[in-house]
Order: C-alpha cells, then sequence, then structure tokens
C-alpha cells in the first residue's frame, strides 16, 4: 500500500513550494520559487512531476506558475485565482479547478479543491487522494477552516502566527494595528490551527506539517509543542 511523503522546498514568505511522493509519483503543491530553484531542489528530475497544485497567485505561492507551464506540467487552479494573475494566454497547460469538485491528475491522485478565506482571488485549499487511499489535507494562506476532513491521514496547514506574540509586537509598536488585523483576517493562527485539528477525527493520522511561519510572530517550538500536546501526533514545523 502506497503513502503519501511531503518534501518541503520552501516554507514561507519568501516562496512556498512542496513535492508530495506517493508509489513513483509526484505532485507539486506551489511554485512560489523561482524555476531554476525549484528545478535544482527536485534535482532536475520535473517531467516525472504529474501536475503542479496552486492555491492562489501571491508571488510566494506562484511565482513561477508560467515556467512550470513551459516547462510542459499541468497547472491547477481556480479560473478566478489564474485570472487574477494577468498571465497572457491562452494556456493550453492551465486547467481550472471548481470547488467542491474532484478530478483525477494523472493514474495516482484524486484532488478536490475547497474553499479558503484569503484576500487573493479563488484562493482554495486541496483534499488530495493517492490511489491507495492514502489522504491528505494542504490549506495554507487561510484565516480558517470551513470544512472537516475525516480519514485525513496527513495535515499540511498553515500556522503563520500566535495571537500572543502578534499582540505583543504590536503593542511594541513593530507591527502597526492595520497590518496586524490584516493578518488576523488572513492567516491562519496556532490557535486557529489547534481547534481545527480538535474538530476533525484523528484516528487515521499519522503525521501534521505547519507552514509558513511568519518571521516575527511565530515561535517553532512552542508550536510544536502546543499540537502535539493537543493531538499526541509527530508534527513538523517546515521553514
Amino acid at each position: 500500500m502506497t503513502m503519501i511523503t511531503v518534501e518541503t522546498l520552501g516554507s514561507n514568505s519568501h516562496g512556498n513550494c512542496y513535492r508530495l511522493t506517493s508509489g513513483g509519483s509526484s505532485l507539486l503543491l506551489e511554485c512560489g520559487l523561482p524555476w531554476a530553484q525549484i528545478r535544482k531542489r527536485l534535482n532536475f528530475k520535473t517531467t516525472g512531476l504529474d501536475g503542479c497544485l496552486v492555491s492562489h497567485f501571491h508571488a510566494d505561492h506562484s511565482k513561477a506558475a508560467v515556467d512550470v507551464m513551459r516547462a510542459g506540467i499541468d497547472l491547477y487552479a481556480t479560473q478566478a485565482a489564474f485570472d487574477s494573475a494577468g498571465i497572457p494566454g491562452p494556456h493550453h497547460r492551465f486547467k481550472p479547478l471548481l470547488c467542491r469538485h474532484t478530478i483525477d491528475i494523472g493514474a495516482h491522485w484524486r484532488v478536490m479543491a475547497f474553499e479558503a478565506v484569503h484576500d487573493a482571488p479563488g484562493t482554495v485549499g486541496f483534499w488530495i487522494t493517492d490511489k491507495d487511499g492514502d489522504k491528505l489535507v494542504f490549506l495554507t494562506d487561510s484565516a480558517f477552516a470551513y470544512y472537516t476532513f475525516p480519514g485525513t491521514n496527513v495535515f499540511m496547514v498553515e500556522a503563520n502566527f500566535s495571537e500572543q506574540i502578534l499582540q505583543r509586537n504590536v503593542e511594541a509598536g513593530l507591527i502597526d494595528a492595520a497590518r496586524a488585523r490584516r493578518v488576523r483576517e488572513n492567516h491562519m493562527s496556532i490557535e486557529r490551527v489547534v481547534e481545527m485539528l480538535k474538530v476533525n477525527d484523528l484516528s487515521n493520522c499519522r503525521a501534521i506539517h505547519l507552514l509558513h511561519g511568519s518571521d516575527g510572530n511565530s515561535d517553532a517550538v512552542q508550536f510544536k509543542r502546543m499540537v502535539e500536546e493537543a493531538t499526541g501526533i509527530p508534527t513538523t514545523v517546515e521553514g
């Protein structure tokens, strides 16, 4: 039986990109690094990618989108997200996604996009299943999750900030109130991550990956401890 494994190429405001592998098949999540960096970190083995999923078109998630398509790799995102990027078209390698509709990618992957809570048009998360039924949730750049995900084996979820750290930075004058409000309205705090995980059935979950931590408003050691104490599941803070 196959299982999905996660490789992080980048997970911060400078660029987000991950590779999922299962049974010899690979899928790229986000392409927010320069294409040359992505190729190098994949040891230049990009022809075997079944596709690239992009949650939204802020540059730190989509910087290499045009290069991905030029390389002959299908790019999956919502139409609203793709249109917001202003990429001249048409692009036959762009494959539009509909929220809460399931599609097959290659012979190995089944993907359902779902709505996220962010200030970029068409932002989504992904519920991904491999051919043997291993399930992974990917949710980044979202203030919270609308849904629960029964039977999920791996969670990849943004833990961008701590409410306590963010408020301390506001009071110290390191962050203005307007910016703090935008962070709260568009990104997931570690407190919300813990709440989200607690309302999910985690009986089949074997791993949790915390993504996209803020340089000044997060604490990797604290975040890992909080999630592991709340869930009892091995947790990795990606960076």
